[in-house]
């Protein structure tokens, strides 16, 4: 009897030693029914280090794919709503999660979406990206970028926003991404402008300093629209785009 009394001892010191490792109940118990009976301390620490590398790795894989569908998820939603549009508890409900499983994974709304961001991107230029890519000459390039770009202005104006607000937070990690996705929009803006004019397709101009106008012209778009009421969106879009080409595809 008083084997077996100490067997049970050890076993609940056991458990209060996977309990702070973090493991739960589940896993503590199948921990336990693959053990031996042995009285040596060394297998069964021997058997618990080879139970927690099993489980390492589904843990980590289980972990990447709750992250990859909330991702999926959470980026088609900011496509359809906004980001005011999309609530962390629509996401969660959706994919049956618990709150802590989310903000395990991101720290807030801000970082979700500026994660989801390159999916966003993908969704809105699919269709454009395909004739950038594709164009040899960089002025041109220019142009079609506007005319892809024009069309979901706002859904990129609130990327563009919500990156230059981030860029004053405390976490690295949220000023980081706001940084990247910034350089996104504005790098190959300044690459076309700097190799056109190279070609002598445009004047001498500060290729930095015009992508980054572009840039704010994109984000100020809607907010002129509301300041000039006289004009409506479709003289708007006709005067930026002409006002584009004699800036930025000037001919000689």
């Amino acid at each position: 009897m008083s084997y077996y009394d100490e067997l049970h001892i050890r076993k609940l010191k056991q458990i209060g030693t996977l309990k702070k490792q973090g493991l739960s109940l589940f896993a503590i118990r199948k921990q336990i029914s693959v053990q031996t009976e042995s009285n040596s301390p060394g297998s069964q620490l021997e058997e618990t280090v080879h139970f927690e590398k099993r489980q390492k790795q589904p843990q980590r894989l289980q972990g990447i794919k709750t992250r990859d569908s909330i991702l999926k998820l959470a980026a088609r939603l900011f496509k359809e709503k906004g980001y005011h549009g999309t609530k962390i508890n629509d996401i969660i409900s959706q994919l049956n999660l618990g709150k802590g499983s989310f903000y395990f994974l991101f720290k807030n709304k801000k970082e979700l979406f500026l994660e989801c961001t390159p999916s966003i991107f993908q969704a809105l230029f699919s269709e454009g990206w395909g004739k950038i890519l594709q164009e040899k000459n960089p002025q041109k390039r220019l142009y079609l970028r506007m005319q892809t770009v024009l069309p979901v202005r706002k859904e990129l104006s609130a990327i563009i926003k919500l990156s230059k607000e981030v860029l004053n937070e405390d976490d690295p990690k949220l000023r980081s991404l706001g940084n990247q996705i910034i350089s996104s929009i504005r790098e190959p803006i300044e690459a076309d402008l700097r190799k056109s004019m190279d070609a002598g397709l445009l004047p001498p101009l500060s290729p930095r300093i015009v992508s980054i106008m572009v840039v704010i012209i994109i984000e100020s778009f809607d907010f002129i629209l509301a300041v000039e009421k006289e004009l409506d969106q479709t003289t708007m879009l006709e005067k930026f785009s002409d006002l584009a080409k004699r800036l930025l595809l000037f001919e000689k």
